[in-house]
């Protein structure tokens, strides 16, 4: 793992002075897992340039950080402890008077300073209070042999147990982890430590070329920056601007946005809020005001599709007029938008004055301050944006679109909207005042136009992809671990674009009939879908993810299971887990034999299942069940003479060449070979 450095980004010119016109980092640090878990915050210095084509590098393995002050932050682990409901419930009793939201604020604050103080005191250094008891343990253990030590050494490696578990949560949770890796606390502290050391900002250079490398400048530099950011441009509005936006809030409707939520509301609202992202400026996430309820409250994907289509559509369209699509692109759209045009926005939509005050002073009474490694820098005042994390601000930026959104309709309905330039330098215009109006500025998503390859289109989601992968899991999981994760996400993208439109409550092999609405790659795929089908097998395990009447997977059946004669109730029964004894994975016997004929039961009950694992779909053409084109090629040709009902055990790793593999790897959950 590289370690990183500080200063300049390339260790060798050429030449001696540093001035050369060839550049490159020649010279670095590599770390393993235990040089990160023992010298967490060890750097790499880039000298001058002296007399030499190579800058000298200085490794500091162990600089002494200056205490800083770092704003209070709940932890779920805390949840756990004894003492935790105790001490919360008396910090929270506080007799406060006011108004609610005064005295909400109040018994936040009385929250934050006693969970502080019994964090210190009786939570402690988790590794401390490991390290007490596996010495306790150690002490009591060599001790004489009795009733009594045998009790105590349970009671001790119970709760030894008990601290390893918080120590895994709360390494887990700081390291923002989403893999979904099992419980290893040296993977999860070896993460902890390498954001720490990624996100660390120890020097900064600005666009004229200026080093910062004290807090106090680097602090200096990035409030000027985003204060500068968040400063007003004061642009001129004309009430012309806005005719394009119609009255459509009536008087009943201004009423009902007075209305104050009723208590049940507010409840709904907070326990549909994700638990665990990033708390507010108060330190508590959602997930804590949803787990003391009782005592504190007493999608995209379809999207991309349609795109795609009207993008199709587009480009098969024929005629002279030709048809024009605009990709925009809007960076930091949050940390532009000016309140004046939010508030000229909702009064022409009808709101009414008292609304629109509402809203204003719910954006505009907030001070901002910059974490710089934990620590906040100084407070300054914003003059516009809307807050990253606000849950009403998504709504406010669409209201904001809205206005581009009904410009760009006006201009279409006036005859703007053909590919020549005259319409384009009409649209351009709209474009330009809407910039101007609201200071909205890449685009970060998903390709448009799709050209003869379908890879070279999506590649450079793969390569963020990628270059993310390696980021996180470079060195703390193994090749094996890398498939896996690699699999699970990137196929899961490619799956849940290709298939969020087209069958969302079922699975491809399970299609009967192609939709006319299916486009160019659902028809290729579908085209040789009964190939895949005759020449796969579910391998149960789990039994979880096998259709019972629709997938082969009864050992010496060529087809799909078929019901008793003369049996109707059966569709009740649809994944092979409904066969099993609820909670187990043992056949159950009676239902079996009431719900197959004689011949299938007997070959289902001759079936044992493997205690773990989930289903899988194995390729029949290969003696070890991967799925390989080749082995697709071979069977179009000249179909090989496969034995039903086949039970390869492929192995759990393989890799992806092709498109088919990021689509079946994940919706079949075939294995795919190299």
């Amino acid at each position: 793992m590289d370690i990183g450095f500080e200063g300049r980004d390339y260790t060798w010119t050429s030449n001696s002075y540093g001035t050369g016109t060839r550049k490159a980092r020649l010279d670095m640090a590599l770390i393993n897992n235990d040089w990160s878990l023992n010298f967490s915050n060890a750097k790499l210095l880039h000298l001058n340039f002296i007399a030499s084509d190579h800058c000298p590098t200085m490794l500091i393995s162990d600089p002494i950080p200056k205490s800083l002050w770092r704003p209070f932050k709940f932890f779920r682990t805390w949840l756990g402890h004894n003492n935790f409901n105790e001490k919360l419930e008396l910090s929270w009793s506080i007799d406060i008077l006011g108004s609610t939201a005064h005295r909400l604020k109040q018994k936040q604050h009385s929250a934050r300073i006693t969970l502080s103080q019994w964090n210190r005191m009786e939570f402690g250094d988790i590794q401390k209070n490991i390290s007490n008891l596996q010495n306790l343990l150690e002490t009591v253990q060599n001790g004489p042999t009795s009733d009594m030590q045998h009790a105590r050494v349970k009671e001790i490696t119970s709760d030894l147990e008990n601290w390893y578990k918080i120590q895994t949560e709360f390494y887990k949770e700081n390291s923002r982890d989403k893999t979904g890796m099992d419980n290893n606390s040296r993977y999860f502290h070896t993460m902890v430590n390498k954001r720490k050391h990624t996100n660390n900002i120890s020097v900064l250079c600005d666009a004229n070329g200026n080093w910062y490398r004290d807090r106090e400048s680097i602090s200096n530099f990035l409030t000027s920056h985003f204060s500068s950011v968040a400063s007003s441009s004061n642009p001129i509005l004309f009430d012309d601007d806005f005719d394009v936006i119609p009255s459509i809030i009536t008087e009943s409707d201004n009423l009902m946005l007075h209305v104050v939520p009723t208590d049940i509301e507010i409840e709904n609202i907070v326990k549909n809020m994700p638990a665990w992202s990033s708390p507010g400026p108060d330190g508590f996430q959602a997930g804590f005001y949803q787990t003391q309820w009782h005592l504190v409250g007493r999608e995209i994907h379809d999207n991309i599709i349609i795109a795609h289509e009207m993008i199709h559509y587009m480009k098969q369209k024929e005629g002279m007029s030709g048809t024009m699509a605009i990709k925009l692109d809007l960076s930091k759209a949050f940390d532009r938008l000016e309140w004046n045009f939010l508030n000229k926005v909702l009064e022409k939509f009808g709101s009414s004055k008292d609304f629109c005050n509402l809203v204003m002073q719910c954006v505009s009474t907030t001070n901002i301050s910059v974490l710089l490694n934990g620590s906040p820098c100084s407070q300054f005042e914003p003059t516009r944006v809307i807050r990253q994390g606000d849950p009403l601000s998504p709504y406010l930026f669409i209201l904001a679109m809205e206005y581009l959104s009904r410009s760009l309709l006006y201009a279409e309905t006036n005859d703007i909207g053909q590919a020549n330039m005259h319409h384009i330098d009409h649209v351009l215009r709209i474009l330009q005042n809407f910039g101007n109006l609201s200071d909205s500025e890449k685009y970060l998503g998903a390709p448009l136009l799709l050209g003869h390859s379908k890879l070279k289109s999506f590649d450079p989601i793969a390569q963020s992809f990628g270059a993310r992968l390696n980021n996180y899991v470079s060195t703390t999981v193994n090749q094996a671990g890398k498939s896996n994760f690699n699999q699970m996400n990137f196929g899961g993208v490619i799956n849940q674009i290709l298939s969020a439109k087209y069958f969302k409550n079922c699975s491809i092999l399970h299609l009967e009939k192609l939709n006319e609405s299916f486009f160019w790659i659902w028809r290729g795929i579908y085209r040789y879908i009964d190939i895949i089908k005759e020449n796969s097998f579910w391998a149960i395990r789990c039994g979880t993810k096998t259709k019972i009447w629709l997938d082969g997977w009864v050992i010496g059946l060529d087809k799909p299971s078929t019901p008793a004669e003369g049996l109707v109730n059966y569709v009740a029964y649809i994944h092979v887990a409904d066969l099993f004894i609820s909670g187990t994975r043992v056949w159950n016997f009676h239902l079996i034999n009431y719900l197959f004929p004689e011949d299938t039961t007997h070959k289902i009950l001759a079936m044992s299942i493997p205690a773990i694992g989930d289903d899988t779909l194995i390729w029949l053409p290969d003696r070890k069940g991967y799925f390989y084109v080749k082995s697709v090629y071979h069977v179009l040709i000249k179909p090989p003479n496969s034995v039903a009902g086949y039970q390869a055990i492929p192995s759990q790793h393989g890799t992806f060449g092709n498109w088919v593999l990021s689509w079946f790897s994940t919706s079949s959950n075939l294995n795919f070979g190299n």
